[in-house]
């Protein structure tokens, strides 16, 4: 009996394990913020992928669309945000109105 509920409780782990998780992304694709430009400036993903930016420029920049918004980023600094609907998503940087984006969510 001690082995089959063991056993059981195993199957539960592994199964649990194996499962998503919505707050999870899928896969991450990484989006620099350099010499005052995203690059890629437009990216293709899937539902539930995510996308990294990462400043690189020696001025803070931010990764602001219409249902996210990375606050300011320094130098180095990161935002990742994870895209759970299909969609067409653009997005700009609020200091540099010229840097723009977009990320297509298929």
């Amino acid at each position: 009996m001690k082995k089959s509920v063991i056993f059981m409780i195993l199957v539960l782990l592994f199964i649990a394990g194996c499962t998503s998780d919505n707050n999870t992304p899928v896969s991450s694709l990484d989006v620099s913020m350099s010499n005052f430009a995203f690059s890629p400036d437009a990216i293709r993903i899937n539902v539930g992928d995510a996308v990294t930016w990462t400043n690189l420029d020696n001025v803070p920049h931010t990764v602001t669309g219409d249902n996210f918004d990375s606050g300011t980023l320094d130098q180095g600094q990161t935002y990742q945000h994870a895209f759970a609907e299909p969609g067409i998503y653009e997005y700009y940087c609020n200091f540099h109105p010229g840097m723009k984006g977009t990320v297509i969510v298929e």
